[in-house]
Protein backbone atom coordinates (compact mmCIF):
# COMPACT_ATOMS: atom_id res chain seq x y z
CA UNK A 1 0.00 0.00 0.00
CA UNK A 2 1.33 3.43 -0.95
CA UNK A 3 1.78 5.62 2.16
CA UNK A 4 -0.14 8.88 2.38
CA UNK A 5 1.54 12.29 2.55
CA UNK A 6 1.10 12.34 6.31
CA UNK A 7 2.60 8.87 6.74
CA UNK A 8 5.58 9.87 4.60
CA UNK A 9 6.08 12.92 6.81
CA UNK A 10 6.05 10.72 9.92
CA UNK A 11 8.60 8.31 8.44
CA UNK A 12 10.85 11.21 7.46
CA UNK A 13 10.72 12.79 10.92
CA UNK A 14 11.47 9.43 12.52
CA UNK A 15 14.54 8.80 10.35
CA UNK A 16 15.95 12.34 10.32
CA UNK A 17 15.52 13.42 13.95
CA UNK A 18 16.09 12.22 17.49
CA UNK A 19 12.82 13.62 18.80
CA UNK A 20 9.97 11.87 20.53
CA UNK A 21 6.90 11.60 18.29
CA UNK A 22 3.21 11.77 19.21
CA UNK A 23 0.80 10.88 16.39
CA UNK A 24 -2.82 11.92 16.82
CA UNK A 25 -5.24 10.37 14.34
CA UNK A 26 -8.82 9.16 14.15
CA UNK A 27 -10.03 5.55 14.25
CA UNK A 28 -9.37 3.58 11.07
CA UNK A 29 -6.62 5.88 9.82
CA UNK A 30 -3.90 3.24 10.09
CA UNK A 31 -2.20 4.32 13.32
CA UNK A 32 -1.05 0.80 14.25
CA UNK A 33 0.14 0.18 10.70
CA UNK A 34 2.29 3.31 10.91
CA UNK A 35 3.90 2.06 14.14
CA UNK A 36 4.65 -1.31 12.58
CA UNK A 37 6.18 0.39 9.57
CA UNK A 38 8.36 2.55 11.84
CA UNK A 39 9.76 -0.59 13.45
CA UNK A 40 11.46 -1.34 10.12
CA UNK A 41 13.55 1.81 10.59
CA UNK A 42 14.89 0.75 14.01
CA UNK A 43 18.63 0.01 13.63
CA UNK A 44 19.59 -3.61 14.23
CA UNK A 45 21.91 -2.64 17.09
CA UNK A 46 19.10 -0.87 18.99
CA UNK A 47 16.44 -2.40 21.24
CA UNK A 48 12.76 -1.54 20.85
CA UNK A 49 9.60 -2.23 22.86
CA UNK A 50 6.16 -2.17 21.26
CA UNK A 51 3.41 -1.78 23.89
CA UNK A 52 0.12 -3.30 22.72
CA UNK A 53 -3.30 -3.04 24.36
CA UNK A 54 -3.95 -6.72 25.11
CA UNK A 55 -2.53 -10.22 24.59
CA UNK A 56 -4.59 -10.99 21.48
CA UNK A 57 -3.17 -7.88 19.78
CA UNK A 58 0.32 -8.91 20.90
CA UNK A 59 -0.07 -12.28 19.13
CA UNK A 60 -1.43 -10.61 16.00
CA UNK A 61 1.38 -8.07 15.85
CA UNK A 62 4.04 -10.73 16.34
CA UNK A 63 2.71 -12.48 13.24
CA UNK A 64 2.65 -9.25 11.27
CA UNK A 65 6.16 -8.16 12.15
CA UNK A 66 7.83 -11.54 11.74
CA UNK A 67 11.28 -12.34 13.10
CA UNK A 68 12.94 -9.13 14.27
CA UNK A 69 15.09 -10.07 17.24
CA UNK A 70 15.66 -6.55 18.52
CA UNK A 71 11.94 -5.77 18.87
CA UNK A 72 9.87 -6.96 21.83
CA UNK A 73 6.07 -6.83 21.61
CA UNK A 74 4.28 -6.93 24.96
CA UNK A 75 1.39 -5.58 26.97
CA UNK A 76 2.42 -3.01 29.54
CA UNK A 77 1.34 -5.34 32.36
CA UNK A 78 3.47 -8.23 31.05
CA UNK A 79 6.44 -5.89 30.79
CA UNK A 80 6.05 -4.76 34.39
CA UNK A 81 5.36 -8.26 35.70
CA UNK A 82 8.62 -9.61 34.29
CA UNK A 83 10.48 -6.99 36.30
CA UNK A 84 8.60 -7.94 39.46
CA UNK A 85 9.51 -11.59 38.93
CA UNK A 86 13.16 -10.71 38.34
CA UNK A 87 13.28 -8.93 41.70
CA UNK A 88 11.17 -11.17 43.90
CA UNK A 89 11.53 -14.54 42.20
CA UNK A 90 9.24 -16.92 40.37
CA UNK A 91 7.71 -18.18 43.63
CA UNK A 92 5.68 -15.01 44.19
CA UNK A 93 1.95 -15.47 43.70
CA UNK A 94 -0.42 -13.70 41.37
CA UNK A 95 -3.48 -13.13 43.54
CA UNK A 96 -6.27 -11.04 41.99
CA UNK A 97 -8.03 -11.03 45.38
CA UNK A 98 -5.07 -9.67 47.35
CA UNK A 99 -6.97 -6.54 48.35
CA UNK A 100 -9.87 -8.44 49.95
CA UNK A 101 -7.66 -10.23 52.45
CA UNK A 102 -6.14 -6.90 53.50
CA UNK A 103 -9.56 -5.26 53.84
CA UNK A 104 -10.75 -8.10 56.05
CA UNK A 105 -7.77 -7.66 58.36
CA UNK A 106 -8.17 -3.88 58.64
CA UNK A 107 -11.93 -4.02 59.27
CA UNK A 108 -11.27 -6.08 62.41
CA UNK A 109 -9.79 -2.92 63.89
CA UNK A 110 -13.14 -1.08 63.62
CA UNK A 111 -15.65 -2.37 66.15
CA UNK A 112 -18.04 0.43 65.23
CA UNK A 113 -18.48 -0.98 61.72
CA UNK A 114 -21.05 -3.77 61.85
CA UNK A 115 -20.48 -7.01 59.95
CA UNK A 116 -23.57 -6.19 57.88
CA UNK A 117 -21.73 -3.18 56.44
CA UNK A 118 -18.59 -5.09 55.52
CA UNK A 119 -19.95 -5.87 52.05
CA UNK A 120 -19.99 -2.18 51.21
CA UNK A 121 -16.33 -1.81 52.19
CA UNK A 122 -15.38 -4.84 50.11
CA UNK A 123 -17.03 -2.98 47.21
CA UNK A 124 -15.75 0.58 47.66
CA UNK A 125 -12.20 0.13 49.02
CA UNK A 126 -10.88 -1.80 45.96
CA UNK A 127 -12.23 0.97 43.72
CA UNK A 128 -10.45 3.63 45.77
CA UNK A 129 -7.17 1.70 45.83
CA UNK A 130 -7.21 0.98 42.09
CA UNK A 131 -7.73 4.68 41.39
CA UNK A 132 -4.93 5.57 43.81
CA UNK A 133 -2.56 3.32 41.93
CA UNK A 134 -3.70 4.40 38.48
CA UNK A 135 -3.21 8.06 39.39
CA UNK A 136 -0.18 7.63 41.69
CA UNK A 137 -2.21 9.36 44.38
CA UNK A 138 -0.24 10.07 47.60
CA UNK A 139 -1.28 8.17 50.72
CA UNK A 140 -2.98 11.20 52.21
CA UNK A 141 -6.57 11.45 53.39
CA UNK A 142 -7.37 14.74 51.69
CA UNK A 143 -5.70 13.66 48.45
CA UNK A 144 -7.84 10.50 48.46
CA UNK A 145 -11.02 12.46 49.14
CA UNK A 146 -10.24 14.90 46.32
CA UNK A 147 -9.42 12.07 43.91
CA UNK A 148 -12.63 10.22 44.78
CA UNK A 149 -14.68 13.36 44.21
CA UNK A 150 -13.06 13.74 40.77
CA UNK A 151 -14.27 10.23 39.87
CA UNK A 152 -17.71 10.72 41.43
CA UNK A 153 -17.07 8.32 44.30
CA UNK A 154 -19.00 9.59 47.30
CA UNK A 155 -16.87 8.50 50.26
CA UNK A 156 -16.37 9.69 53.84
CA UNK A 157 -13.21 10.26 55.86
CA UNK A 158 -13.50 6.84 57.50
CA UNK A 159 -13.51 5.15 54.09
CA UNK A 160 -10.46 7.17 53.04
CA UNK A 161 -8.75 6.20 56.30
CA UNK A 162 -9.45 2.50 55.78
CA UNK A 163 -8.26 2.75 52.18
CA UNK A 164 -4.97 4.23 53.38
CA UNK A 165 -4.40 1.40 55.84
CA UNK A 166 -5.30 -1.28 53.31
CA UNK A 167 -3.10 0.40 50.70
CA UNK A 168 -0.07 0.49 52.98
CA UNK A 169 -0.60 -3.12 54.04
CA UNK A 170 -0.81 -4.21 50.39
CA UNK A 171 2.41 -2.42 49.49
CA UNK A 172 4.32 -4.10 52.32
CA UNK A 173 3.33 -7.55 51.07
CA UNK A 174 5.87 -8.64 48.46
CA UNK A 175 4.77 -12.29 48.44
CA UNK A 176 1.69 -11.75 46.28
CA UNK A 177 0.64 -9.26 43.63
CA UNK A 178 -2.53 -8.38 41.79
CA UNK A 179 -3.13 -7.06 38.26
CA UNK A 180 -2.51 -3.39 39.08
CA UNK A 181 0.65 -4.29 41.00
CA UNK A 182 2.18 -5.41 37.70
CA UNK A 183 2.67 -1.79 36.68
CA UNK A 184 2.34 0.03 40.01
CA UNK A 185 5.07 -1.81 41.90
CA UNK A 186 7.79 -1.25 39.26
CA UNK A 187 7.03 2.48 39.46
CA UNK A 188 7.12 2.85 43.27
CA UNK A 189 9.43 0.03 44.41
CA UNK A 190 13.03 1.20 44.12
CA UNK A 191 14.26 -2.40 44.33
CA UNK A 192 12.61 -3.33 41.03
CA UNK A 193 14.69 -2.69 37.92
CA UNK A 194 12.98 -2.24 34.57
CA UNK A 195 14.64 -3.23 31.33
CA UNK A 196 15.52 -0.11 29.31
CA UNK A 197 14.99 0.37 25.56
CA UNK A 198 16.29 2.67 22.84
CA UNK A 199 12.81 2.98 21.33
CA UNK A 200 9.38 2.51 22.88
CA UNK A 201 6.29 2.44 20.66
CA UNK A 202 2.87 2.84 22.30
CA UNK A 203 -0.47 2.17 20.65
CA UNK A 204 -3.79 3.57 22.00
CA UNK A 205 -1.87 6.04 24.15
CA UNK A 206 -5.01 8.06 24.91
CA UNK A 207 -6.03 5.36 27.41
CA UNK A 208 -2.81 5.34 29.44
CA UNK A 209 -3.25 6.15 33.13
CA UNK A 210 -0.73 8.30 35.02
CA UNK A 211 0.88 5.11 36.33
CA UNK A 212 1.14 3.63 32.83
CA UNK A 213 2.65 6.86 31.51
CA UNK A 214 5.24 6.74 34.30
CA UNK A 215 6.32 3.16 33.67
CA UNK A 216 6.67 3.94 29.96
CA UNK A 217 8.94 6.90 30.81
CA UNK A 218 10.99 4.59 33.03
CA UNK A 219 11.34 2.03 30.22
CA UNK A 220 13.41 4.40 28.08
CA UNK A 221 17.15 4.57 28.39
CA UNK A 222 18.88 7.92 28.74
CA UNK A 223 18.78 8.69 25.01
CA UNK A 224 15.68 6.64 24.24
CA UNK A 225 12.86 7.80 21.97
CA UNK A 226 9.13 7.51 22.65
CA UNK A 227 6.70 7.13 19.73
CA UNK A 228 3.00 7.13 20.56
CA UNK A 229 -0.22 7.04 18.58
CA UNK A 230 -3.71 7.74 19.83
CA UNK A 231 -6.99 9.55 19.44
CA UNK A 232 -8.13 11.72 22.33
CA UNK A 233 -11.76 11.36 21.18
CA UNK A 234 -11.60 7.58 21.68
CA UNK A 235 -10.52 7.63 25.33
CA UNK A 236 -12.53 5.10 27.36
CA UNK A 237 -11.06 5.72 30.82
CA UNK A 238 -10.75 9.47 31.09
CA UNK A 239 -7.43 9.61 32.93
Amino acid sequence: MTPSKYQKDIYEIFTTSDSNINISAVAGSGKTTVLLELLKFVPDDKQALFVAFNNSIVDELKERIGAKSNVEISTIHSYGWRSVLCRYGSKVKMNPNKVFGKIEGILKQYDEISVKKHGYYFYIIPKIIDLMRCNLTPVDKQEILDMSMHYDLDISEIEAEIAMKVFEKMNRDKSQFDFMDMIYQPVVDAHIRLRKYDYVFCDESQDFSVCQQKIIQMSLNRKGRLITVGDEHQSIYGF
